[in-house]
């Protein structure tokens, strides 16, 4: 049985391997982590203090800003796309709401 903390480690690394795919599920993630769907929510709540979607989602914005300030990648779309998003727009929405930026606004920053 795994410790709180190998299960958290766990499930980070899925999601972090995983980032790029857009269809990564709930459903995916529990049985890859071999629990029922209801006991993988829940450990995730209590585990993080937060569902596991908006668990992701944060994940994937803090990649992106990573992504964004190396430098190495020239559009938004690209960014997106490499930490999951299929939805340029709904990315560059999240992105300002969390940063308080877009994210082209911090590429152009960077240029």
């Amino acid at each position: 049985m795994r410790t709180k903390e190998e299960w958290m480690s766990e499930f980070t690394a899925l999601v972090e391997e995983n980032l790029s795919d857009p269809y990564l599920t709930n459903t995916e993630l529990a049985k890859r982590m071999e629990m029922s769907e209801r006991q993988f929510y829940r450990c995730v709540e209590d585990f993080f203090g937060e569902s596991p979607s908006t668990y992701i989602r944060r994940v994937r914005l803090e990649k992106a800003l990573k992504m964004i300030n190396s430098g190495e990648y020239n559009t938004v779309k690209e960014i997106a796309m490499r930490v999951g998003f299929r939805k340029v727009s709904y990315f560059s929405e999240l992105f300002k709401a969390k940063e308080g930026i877009s994210p082209s606004a911090v590429l152009k920053n960077l240029s």
